[in-house]
């Protein structure tokens, strides 16, 4: 089987909770290809590693490596704008300077 057909087998595991199918199909997929899938294909089995984080089953970070949307999460947590009129208020400057 080639990288895709790893990377579908492993999604449909994932979107049907079945974190150690997942798992064993991934390991099996490192081991033969020595690459993992897409993040598309992997993102519902980051999720589901999330959710069961107290079991400590497995440690996606080591197979696979960092959530590439992780800086994004953090940034819309954390790092948002302030939307009220004082936050807003030399925007209007800044536009008319490009102008």
């Amino acid at each position: 089987m080639d990288i895709a057909s790893y990377g579908s087998i492993i999604q449909h595991f994932s979107r049907r909770e079945q974190l150690e199918s997942a798992v064993s199909f991934l390991k099996e997929c490192l081991s033969t290809h020595g690459a993992a899938p897409s993040e598309s294909y992997i993102s519902d089995l980051r999720f589901l590693c999330k959710r069961k984080e107290d079991e400590n089953f497995v440690d996606l970070t080591e197979l696979v490596g960092r959530d590439p949307k992780e800086w994004l999460r953090h940034g819309q947590k954390n790092l948002k704008r302030e939307r009220t009129k004082k936050g807003r208020r030399y925007i209007q400057q800044a536009q008319n300077r490009l102008l």
